[in-house]
């Protein structure tokens, strides 16, 4: 799916269009609760609570950690993530 070539001229023409435009495109296409993060998250979540807030797999938060895009945190020995760092990643730019 990375390399479709018109999922990255869809992306492509995202990227040049003004955030008011793309935000328009967002709330037109995709249902309010898709792009409307949660009203008030908890301020660290576990790997699993971080994916449904994200609404993504296990696998894509590993890769955005392991891009630099998502930073986790320890504490003892489990992951959590800053809810601050997932609210960052739903309103950057595609």
């Amino acid at each position: 799916m990375k390399n479709d070539p018109v999922r990255a001229a869809v992306l492509a023409y995202l990227r040049e269009l003004p955030v008011s435009e793309r935000e328009k495109l967002l709330e037109e296409f995709l249902p309010h609760s898709a792009i409307t993060p949660m009203a008030k998250p908890r301020p660290l979540m576990s790997v699993g609570e971080a994916s449904e807030y994200l609404r993504c797999s296990r696998t894509t938060l590993w890769r955005m950690e392991q891009t630099g895009d998502l930073r986790a945190v320890w504490v003892r020995r489990r992951k959590l993530f800053r809810a601050e760092d997932l609210i960052r990643v739903l309103r950057e730019d595609p």
